[in-house]
């Protein structure tokens, strides 16, 4: 009989994932293969549709052929999520050890929100699920409550971002305050509040409703590496968020870090260990005095600026796959998190 695989199943591209497997195999002791099936979210309807039908095709097979996996990390939900649910909905005998992982769960208002909810109940509320991993503790003690979640099969995590290419990270003449990104963000707000002041704001997006003034550039067009170098030349980047209990924004946040600019953030629940106010980043509410304040602060003084790009540079280290390679492994030799048998 075929010796069973042990699979991190991903939502970007393979060659993005550098060190998130060889060390993973290191620190468990298991051969682990990266299985990619991209399903990002896009602003073009189309594009959308085929995520949403990746969420249920691409667990379907991984069903049919579950007598291949002796573990799968599944690091898009949902991929997770429909497996078990595909496992439950079939009464199929136990014979993989899944892992979901960023684990998020918004509840909503609406019919199809009372749907949503008892699907979701009914997908990850059962023996097909061995471990949950979500990055944010305030929403970890909310899904113990709300799905009733033991303490072993539930762990918070630091979030984890890839090693970004080379950019060359001069600053622009214009030192302008840039801002991007979709899930969770009020990129509204920050166009609102630096609309006709001494800021050159950018804010790559197409999707935002306010009318910008003549100091503010919005780029519908710049996405990836686009969108990375107008990140690069910037002076600081802005993390406007719509909920505070929410995770969002940790990724471009440590992308922006990675090339030394410090973030400006609502001060969320989610975000919190992964800014320190003052030290590379800055903490605001979501108000055009808390903004230009904190945006005086880092523009006026030229050494507490430098200090905390420095220290932005510095906080990647601790958020590189490799090091959620060696927290995932924790998970094993605290938890029993994996199967060796």
């Amino acid at each position: 009989m075929q010796s069973q695989k042990n699979i991190f199943v991903i939502d970007f591209k393979k060659e993005e994932s550098e060190n998130l497997v060889s060390t993973l195999s290191k620190c468990t002791g298991l051969e682990w293969e990266i299985v990619e099936h991209v399903a990002k979210k896009s602003q073009r309807k189309i594009e959308d549709l085929v995520r949403y039908w990746k969420y249920f095709s691409i667990p379907f097979g991984l069903f049919l052929r579950r007598r291949r996996y002796a573990n799968i990390i599944a690091w898009q939900q949902f991929y997770g999520i429909l497996f078990a649910f595909y496992c439950r909905m079939f009464h199929v005998k136990k014979r993989t050890h899944l892992t979901i992982l960023t684990f998020m769960y918004s509840p909503k208002s609406s019919f199809i929100g009372k749907v949503y909810r008892r699907f979701m109940h009914y997908a990850v509320c059962n023996d097909y699920v061995d471990q949950i991993v979500c990055f944010s503790e305030k929403e970890l003690v909310w899904y113990k409550e709300e799905f009733g979640f033991e303490n072993e099969l539930i762990a918070y995590l630091p979030v984890a971002v890839r090693k970004i290419p080379y950019y060359d990270t001069s600053i622009s003449v214009e030192k302008y305050v840039f801002t991007a990104g979709h899930s969770g963000r009020d990129l509204d707000f920050v166009i609102r509040s630096l609309n006709d002041t001494n800021y050159k704001l950018l804010v790559a997006d197409s999707m935002t409703k306010e009318t910008p003034s003549n100091n503010v550039t919005i780029d519908a067009q710049s996405t990836g590496q686009a969108m990375f170098e107008l990140m690069a030349h910037s002076y600081c980047f802005v993390t406007p968020l719509k909920d505070k209990l929410k995770s969002a924004g940790h990724l471009m946040s440590l992308q922006a870090m990675q090339m030394g600019k410090p973030v400006i953030c609502t001060n969320s629940y989610g975000m919190r260990p992964y800014i320190k106010d003052g030290f590379n980043g800055i903490f605001i509410e979501n108000t055009k005095e808390d903004l230009l304040n904190a945006l005086d602060k880092i523009y006026n003084d030229k050494k507490l600026y430098e200090t905390m790009s420095n220290n932005a540079l510095n906080t990647y280290d601790e958020y590189s796959y490799s090091k959620l390679a060696e927290r995932i492994a924790s998970l094993d030799n605290d938890r029993h998190f994996l199967n060796r048998e």
